[in-house]
């Protein structure tokens, strides 16, 4: 039984191809970011704890990249496109559920973008990105690598400024 439902929410294996396309998926979503932002205002606050790395002590910021890198990727998407995904998509139509499940995730962002709106579009593009390697392998798999490698192009970012 409970492999049954680990197996249903997307605990189950996936080729390192679908993880490695995601992963690409990922950082071009982050080079994508910076193209789009490079043509915009700075936003009006720091974009949540990495926009303020530089300020924290070596032992603050090596347990955030290990918090950024590990274990958000690993939550979110086990409660995002695991649980809360299928969950929705058995008692709705599988679209609706997917609409909701990326909304849920923006929303879980808010505090961390405020109101810069490319934030929130490319946030919103790691959700669907996220779900659609989800539901086309069956496996979290992709969907964690997507993110992690998201993830790891922001730290970058910060760390290169």
């Amino acid at each position: 039984m409970v492999f049954k439902i680990v197996h249903v929410i997307g605990w189950a294996p996936a080729s390192a191809r679908a993880c490695g396309r995601a992963a690409l998926q990922g950082f071009g979503l982050v080079l994508a970011l910076a193209v789009v932002s490079a043509f915009l205002p700075a936003p009006k606050q720091g974009l949540g704890p990495l926009g303020r790395l530089d300020e924290l002590s070596w032992w603050a910021r090596a347990a955030g990249v290990v918090l950024v890198l590990v274990g958000a990727p690993l939550v979110e998407e086990l409660m995002f496109r695991g649980v809360l995904y299928t969950g929705l998509a058995r008692r709705w139509r599988p679209a609706r559920a997917a609409r909701a499940t990326t909304l849920a995730f923006v929303a879980l962002h808010v505090p961390q973008l405020g109101g810069y709106w490319p934030g929130w579009l490319f946030i919103g593009l790691v959700g669907a990105l996220a779900l659609r390697a989800r539901v086309a392998t069956g496996s979290l798999l992709p969907a964690i690598a997507l993110h992690i490698a998201y993830n790891l192009g922001l730290v970058l970012a910060a760390a290169a400024r």
